[in-house]
């Protein structure tokens, strides 16, 4: 396999016609390797268009939704980041490459341990990996709280889709951006993975969130 083909075709026939067209987020792509944070024996499905999985019920996004989260979120040098499902680290490393700081919560040691090594493998040392619940040990389920509890300025990723209210059903990707201990926007990618994402402001929020 032609590695820098098959990226270049992925971003061009993937992810570009997914809107994603903000110069910093298609460099990035080309400069973090996807396919050293896959599995092995998934290394021929790195630049696909298809979910990988990685055990214990986890997978990987596909690359165009990957590229959309990162160019919602519109990171800023300054920004912390706080990460829910650590993975295989992939994401995680957008994140960082982005941001100020990255504190990435995984419910899988094993997982935290492989993200742990892919990311020293590609010098990147701004990422902080916990190993716990992390509904539990940020907020309960309750986003409010859980942004209040970080001081500075946080983007939160990636909450599943039982924090909502009323709780939905398939694999929506949510993301929660905050500011100064708030919830300010909340992002959703629908569970089909149709084209356009949806914006709610905060004013919407309290209908969305548990209480």
């Amino acid at each position: 396999m032609n590695l820098e083909q098959a990226r270049f075709n992925m971003i061009e026939q993937q992810i570009r016609p997914w809107d994603v067209l903000d110069p910093k987020v298609l460099e990035l792509l080309k400069a973090v390797r996807r396919e050293q944070f896959v599995p092995a024996d998934s290394k021929g499905l790195a630049f696909a268009d298809v979910e990988i999985p990685l055990g214990h019920g986890v997978t990987m996004w596909q690359p165009k939704v990957e590229a959309r989260a990162v160019q919602a979120l519109a990171l800023q040098p300054s920004d912390s980041v706080l990460e829910i499902g650590t993975g295989s680290g992939y994401l995680t490393a957008l994140l960082a490459r982005l941001s100020a700081q990255v504190t990435s919560v995984e419910i899988e040691p094993e997982l935290s341990s492989i993200a742990s090594r892919n990311l020293a493998t590609h010098n990147i040392d701004n990422v902080t990996l916990q190993v716990g619940d992390a509904a539990q040990s940020w907020g309960g389920g309750d986003l409010t709280a859980a942004c209040s509890r970080l001081r500075s300025r946080i983007m939160l990723v990636s909450f599943s889709s039982d924090w909502l209210y009323p709780p939905r059903e398939g694999k929506e990707l949510a993301l929660a951006i905050c500011r100064n201990g708030k919830p300010v926007t909340y992002v959703m990618i629908p569970s089909d993975y149709g084209h356009d994402a949806f914006l709610v402001e905060a004013e919407a929020l309290g209908d969305l969130l548990h209480n």
